[in-house]
Protein backbone atom coordinates (compact mmCIF):
# COMPACT_ATOMS: atom_id res chain seq x y z
CA UNK A 1 0.00 0.00 0.00
CA UNK A 2 1.40 3.36 -0.70
CA UNK A 3 1.43 6.41 1.10
CA UNK A 4 -1.36 8.21 -0.63
CA UNK A 5 -3.93 5.21 0.08
CA UNK A 6 -2.61 4.68 4.20
CA UNK A 7 -2.95 8.99 4.02
CA UNK A 8 -7.20 8.17 2.31
CA UNK A 9 -7.83 5.02 4.51
CA UNK A 10 -6.40 7.22 7.51
CA UNK A 11 -8.84 10.05 6.74
CA UNK A 12 -11.32 8.70 6.01
CA UNK A 13 -11.70 6.26 9.21
CA UNK A 14 -11.13 9.81 11.13
CA UNK A 15 -14.09 11.49 8.90
CA UNK A 16 -16.03 8.21 9.99
CA UNK A 17 -15.43 7.70 13.89
CA UNK A 18 -16.65 10.96 14.23
CA UNK A 19 -20.36 10.17 13.01
CA UNK A 20 -22.41 8.75 15.61
CA UNK A 21 -26.05 8.94 15.72
CA UNK A 22 -28.40 8.94 19.38
CA UNK A 23 -29.96 6.17 17.58
CA UNK A 24 -28.62 2.36 17.06
CA UNK A 25 -29.76 -0.37 14.65
CA UNK A 26 -29.26 -4.05 15.62
CA UNK A 27 -30.68 -6.83 12.85
CA UNK A 28 -32.99 -9.34 14.16
CA UNK A 29 -33.17 -10.50 10.43
CA UNK A 30 -34.17 -8.74 7.17
CA UNK A 31 -37.66 -7.19 8.37
CA UNK A 32 -37.05 -6.64 12.25
CA UNK A 33 -34.50 -4.81 14.60
CA UNK A 34 -33.99 -3.84 17.63
CA UNK A 35 -33.93 0.04 18.14
CA UNK A 36 -32.16 1.67 20.80
CA UNK A 37 -32.18 5.30 21.54
CA UNK A 38 -30.26 8.06 23.96
CA UNK A 39 -31.26 11.10 25.20
CA UNK A 40 -28.74 13.18 27.73
CA UNK A 41 -29.74 15.60 30.84
CA UNK A 42 -31.06 17.83 28.94
CA UNK A 43 -32.61 16.48 25.84
CA UNK A 44 -34.65 14.23 27.58
CA UNK A 45 -37.13 11.24 27.28
CA UNK A 46 -38.76 13.30 24.88
CA UNK A 47 -35.93 13.35 22.57
CA UNK A 48 -34.87 9.49 23.44
CA UNK A 49 -38.39 8.66 21.92
CA UNK A 50 -38.54 10.86 19.52
CA UNK A 51 -35.00 9.20 17.98
CA UNK A 52 -36.57 5.68 18.63
CA UNK A 53 -39.56 6.73 16.03
CA UNK A 54 -36.82 8.16 13.50
CA UNK A 55 -34.43 4.93 13.58
CA UNK A 56 -37.82 2.75 13.33
CA UNK A 57 -38.51 4.93 10.36
CA UNK A 58 -35.05 5.09 9.02
CA UNK A 59 -34.93 1.08 9.19
CA UNK A 60 -38.03 0.65 7.90
CA UNK A 61 -36.85 2.66 4.38
CA UNK A 62 -33.84 1.43 4.26
CA UNK A 63 -35.43 -2.11 3.58
CA UNK A 64 -37.30 -0.94 1.15
CA UNK A 65 -40.74 -1.01 3.37
CA UNK A 66 -43.43 1.54 4.22
CA UNK A 67 -44.78 0.76 7.38
CA UNK A 68 -43.50 -0.78 10.58
CA UNK A 69 -44.67 -2.04 14.03
CA UNK A 70 -43.60 -1.45 17.43
CA UNK A 71 -43.59 -5.39 18.93
CA UNK A 72 -41.98 -4.41 22.22
CA UNK A 73 -40.47 -1.29 23.98
CA UNK A 74 -38.70 -0.48 26.87
CA UNK A 75 -38.03 2.98 28.65
CA UNK A 76 -35.51 4.00 31.04
CA UNK A 77 -34.11 6.66 33.18
CA UNK A 78 -30.57 6.67 34.79
CA UNK A 79 -29.93 8.42 37.62
CA UNK A 80 -26.88 9.61 38.77
CA UNK A 81 -25.41 11.91 41.61
CA UNK A 82 -22.03 13.34 42.68
CA UNK A 83 -21.97 15.27 45.98
CA UNK A 84 -18.71 17.43 45.80
CA UNK A 85 -16.48 17.06 48.89
CA UNK A 86 -17.13 20.01 52.13
CA UNK A 87 -14.87 21.52 53.78
CA UNK A 88 -14.27 23.83 56.67
CA UNK A 89 -13.10 27.21 55.27
CA UNK A 90 -13.18 29.57 58.74
CA UNK A 91 -15.38 30.04 61.63
CA UNK A 92 -18.14 32.30 62.81
CA UNK A 93 -17.38 34.94 66.09
CA UNK A 94 -19.55 32.14 67.92
CA UNK A 95 -17.15 29.77 67.14
CA UNK A 96 -19.22 27.54 64.41
CA UNK A 97 -17.68 25.99 61.03
CA UNK A 98 -18.12 27.98 58.28
CA UNK A 99 -18.50 25.19 55.70
CA UNK A 100 -17.65 25.31 51.63
CA UNK A 101 -19.11 22.70 49.14
CA UNK A 102 -21.21 19.31 49.89
CA UNK A 103 -23.33 20.28 47.11
CA UNK A 104 -25.05 17.60 44.76
CA UNK A 105 -25.43 17.06 41.21
CA UNK A 106 -28.08 14.84 39.78
CA UNK A 107 -28.07 13.62 36.28
CA UNK A 108 -30.43 11.56 34.24
CA UNK A 109 -30.10 9.67 31.08
CA UNK A 110 -33.25 8.48 29.16
CA UNK A 111 -33.45 5.54 26.90
CA UNK A 112 -35.46 3.11 24.52
CA UNK A 113 -35.20 0.08 23.30
CA UNK A 114 -37.69 -1.95 21.16
CA UNK A 115 -38.51 -4.34 18.62
CA UNK A 116 -39.86 -2.97 15.55
CA UNK A 117 -41.00 -5.26 12.48
CA UNK A 118 -41.50 -3.60 8.88
CA UNK A 119 -44.19 -4.40 5.87
CA UNK A 120 -44.64 -3.24 2.58
CA UNK A 121 -48.08 -3.29 2.69
CA UNK A 122 -49.90 -1.45 5.69
CA UNK A 123 -50.71 -4.54 8.17
CA UNK A 124 -54.41 -4.62 8.99
CA UNK A 125 -55.19 -5.59 12.21
CA UNK A 126 -57.03 -4.77 15.39
CA UNK A 127 -54.14 -6.17 17.62
CA UNK A 128 -51.01 -3.98 15.80
CA UNK A 129 -50.55 -0.25 15.65
CA UNK A 130 -49.07 0.11 11.79
CA UNK A 131 -46.86 3.62 11.55
CA UNK A 132 -46.14 5.15 8.70
CA UNK A 133 -42.68 5.84 8.24
CA UNK A 134 -42.95 8.70 5.58
CA UNK A 135 -45.28 10.13 7.77
CA UNK A 136 -43.26 9.70 10.96
CA UNK A 137 -40.39 11.47 9.55
CA UNK A 138 -42.42 14.38 8.06
CA UNK A 139 -43.40 15.02 10.74
CA UNK A 140 -40.10 16.22 12.45
CA UNK A 141 -37.86 19.42 12.08
CA UNK A 142 -35.01 19.31 10.31
CA UNK A 143 -33.01 19.70 13.16
CA UNK A 144 -34.30 16.78 15.21
CA UNK A 145 -33.78 14.06 12.18
CA UNK A 146 -30.56 15.39 11.99
CA UNK A 147 -29.48 15.03 15.54
CA UNK A 148 -31.03 12.28 16.06
CA UNK A 149 -29.02 10.37 13.03
CA UNK A 150 -25.63 12.06 13.50
CA UNK A 151 -25.52 12.91 17.52
CA UNK A 152 -25.84 16.45 16.98
CA UNK A 153 -23.04 16.86 14.88
CA UNK A 154 -22.53 19.42 11.92
CA UNK A 155 -26.75 20.13 12.71
CA UNK A 156 -28.19 23.25 11.87
CA UNK A 157 -29.52 25.49 14.41
CA UNK A 158 -33.44 25.90 15.08
CA UNK A 159 -35.50 27.20 17.75
CA UNK A 160 -36.37 23.55 18.53
CA UNK A 161 -32.56 23.47 20.01
CA UNK A 162 -33.43 25.32 22.62
CA UNK A 163 -36.28 23.67 23.34
CA UNK A 164 -36.34 19.97 25.16
CA UNK A 165 -40.01 18.83 23.69
CA UNK A 166 -39.94 17.72 19.97
CA UNK A 167 -40.50 20.13 17.27
CA UNK A 168 -43.45 19.79 14.90
CA UNK A 169 -42.98 20.76 11.48
CA UNK A 170 -46.42 22.71 12.44
CA UNK A 171 -44.39 24.53 14.84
Amino acid sequence: MDMKSLYLLILTLMITSCVSSTYGISYIDKNTARINSYGGEYEGQDYANACFMIGAADFTLNQGANYFVVLTQDTKVDSNSYTSPSEQIGTTKKGLPIMYGGSTTITNTYSKSGVVRVFEKKPESEYVLPYNARYILSNYDSTYLCSCRTGGTRCPISPCTTNPNICLHSE
